[in-house]
């Protein structure tokens, strides 16, 4: 069996539509709607359609950018690893950020009139008259 590979430039704009299309079965999957036949769904192929999905994308928007293969599949990779860190750049920008303000009650500290917060920040009640 040949493959000719000069058509399957024709169909690249089919990329989008089936990334559209599994990212419609995996969130009709998510929903409490879909019953047990969505969770068998999402148990099945949960690890693979997002997966699918940016590798899909990355791959259109490769054959975009270049028309020689070797390109293609250089820009393929550098887009997905794009496209996959978008989940992470929550965690990154904590990597980063410290915080200017830190404050931790380790012994209880008076108010007034014998009020003490303790280091759960309740208020413990002690007068004495």
């Amino acid at each position: 069996m040949n493959i000719n590979f000069d058509k399957i430039h024709e169909y690249k704009l089919l990329y989008p539509l089936w990334a559209a299309l599994l990212a419609f079965i995996y969130f009709f999957s998510l929903h409490p709607k879909s019953g047990a036949l969505g969770g068998m769904v999402l148990v099945i192929t949960g690890w693979t359609i997002p997966t699918v999905i940016v590798a899909l994308l990355s791959w259109f928007i490769a054959q975009l950018l270049s028309r020689k293969l070797y390109a293609r599949v250089i820009f393929a990779v550098l887009i997905s690893m794009a496209l996959g860190l978008n989940t992470k750049l929550f965690i990154l920008n904590k990597a980063f950020h410290k915080p200017t303000v830190q404050m931790e009650i380790v012994d209880p500290i008076e108010v007034s009139n014998g009020v003490k917060i303790n280091r759960n920040g309740f208020e413990e009640i002690n007068r004495t008259e």
